[in-house]
């Protein structure tokens, strides 16, 4: 789903009867999600639960805060509904192959009025582009070559003296060898065995019933750092929550692996 279209389809789920307030109230959350067809789990309301009373609600007040009334604002009802979307966005490309293949551009396209949208690819040129072709290439070829370009080129040859060409390469070889050795200087030491144990541990604090063995095939989500959120009672935001996912994400759908993982705590100083 494109960006623009996600929006819109959002907001018209955060106001089904064309209400201009600036919240929705907990309770129409469920009928909402529907609507985008976004699955509805315990984990999904209780991250809508959270925004609603303020983020420091703990885990169990999801049906106290609907009998109160408690409503969600715009803001976060957009960050929350965006990512969970994302997220079904990947998972339905990963089990639809062609639509994968699609996606992901390449083959060879007829070009035609809609060939910007389909990506990737080499597209055949237009009837008009070819004829275009053809006559720019013909006029070309008609005409003569001049004598004094071909004498001025000849002069030109014989005066560049070889030595130059050596010392322009030299001094090329030596830049980019200079540009190599800044990267490599700039690029971070690989993590110590004791830093990838101390990552891991602090991982594995999001997936306690997951074995070991089985975290590196783990993804992080806004509703897992939410659910540890409530249950240490820390405050934050759906918004500081997604910045963090994807500031730190190498995935499409804005989860963090472990690897991921280990990029944030060492970019917060805790390796």
């Amino acid at each position: 789903m494109r960006d623009a279209s996600k929006l819109a389809a959002i907001d018209a789920a955060f106001h089904p009867g064309n209400d201009e307030g600036d919240s929705i109230p907990l309770s129409s959350i469920p009928d909402a999600l529907a609507s985008l067809n976004i699955p509805v789990d315990d984990d999904v309301l209780q991250v809508f639960n959270n925004a609603a009373s303020g983020w420091s609600a703990p885990a169990d007040s999801a049906s106290t805060s609907t009998a109160n009334g408690a409503t969600v604002n715009r803001k976060d009802f957009r960050a929350v509904c965006a990512v969970l979307l994302d997220i079904e966005d990947e998972e339905d490309l990963e089990g639809d192959p062609e639509a994968l293949h699609a996606d992901s551009g390449g083959g060879f396209l007829i070009e035609d009025d809609t060939a910007a949208d389909t990506g990737g690819g080499f597209l055949l040129p237009s009837d008009q582009e070819e004829e275009d072709y053809e006559e720019e290439e013909d006029a070309y070829e008609s005409e003569p070559a001049s004598e004094d370009v071909s004498d001025s080129a000849d002069e030109f040859t014989n005066e560049q003296p070889s030595t130059r060409r050596t010392r322009t390469r030299t001094h090329t070889r030596h830049r980019s060898s200079s540009a190599s050795s800044s990267s490599s200087d700039r690029a971070p030491k690989p993590l110590t065995a004791s830093q990838k144990k101390e990552a891991l541990i602090a991982f594995a604090l999001f997936f306690p019933s997951v074995p070991e063995d089985q975290l590196p095939k783990k993804r992080l989500t806004i509703r897992d750092i939410t659910r540890v959120a409530s249950l240490l009672k820390e405050k934050i935001s759906a918004e500081e929550t997604i910045e963090m996912l994807t500031t730190f994400s190498t995935s499409p759908d804005g989860s963090m692996g472990l690897a991921d993982f280990e990029k944030m705590m060492r970019g917060a100083g805790m390796l």
